[in-house]
């Protein structure tokens, strides 16, 4: 499965997603159409592993999201290198070691993460360098250079 279906949902009652999609290491991408519960509270290793993850939507969150639980969210993802403009992570939510990286997927390096939003929890999260990812603002750019961003597989 390299995407999951575009008429996919969960049901409004869960409240639970940990690990759903864990190791699913063919998922290239999560469709526009896919947004979690409002009611969903744990979300925690849900994407862990998805090594072939390159993109998820910006309304993954409802904007009236209860989500707490959402550390190691995508950990392990290294071919998630940016994130949509509009993604932010829900206001009262853990997100220790959402985009985490083992040290065998980054050999040495913090692997970027672009991000051209506003969401303050990301922006101002402490734990990057110990998470092994550096994010890069849109403002971090040299003047004048252009930005390419691409996925390869060795």
């Amino acid at each position: 499965m390299t995407s999951i279906p575009a008429d996919f949902s969960l049901p409004s009652t869960v409240t639970r997603t940990f690990g759903l999609f864990e190791n699913c290491t063919s998922l290239e991408y999560v469709p526009d159409s896919f947004q979690l519960p409002s009611r969903l509270y744990d979300a925690e290793y849900m994407f862990t592993g998805c090594t072939s993850l390159t993109s998820i939507p910006a309304s993954l969150f409802p904007s009236e999201s209860s989500a707490i639980k959402l550390g190691s969210m995508f950990k392990n993802c290294p071919s998630l290198v940016s994130l949509p403009q509009g993604f932010a992570m829900p206001s009262k939510a853990n997100i220790e070691g959402a985009f985490a990286l083992e040290e065998s997927l980054v050999q040495g390096e913090n692997l970027p993460l672009y991000y051209a939003g506003e969401d303050t929890k990301l922006i101002d999260y402490p734990n990057w360098s110990t998470d092994r990812r550096k994010l890069v603002r849109p403002q971090d750019a040299v003047q004048g250079s252009k930005t390419i961003v691409f996925n390869a597989k060795t």
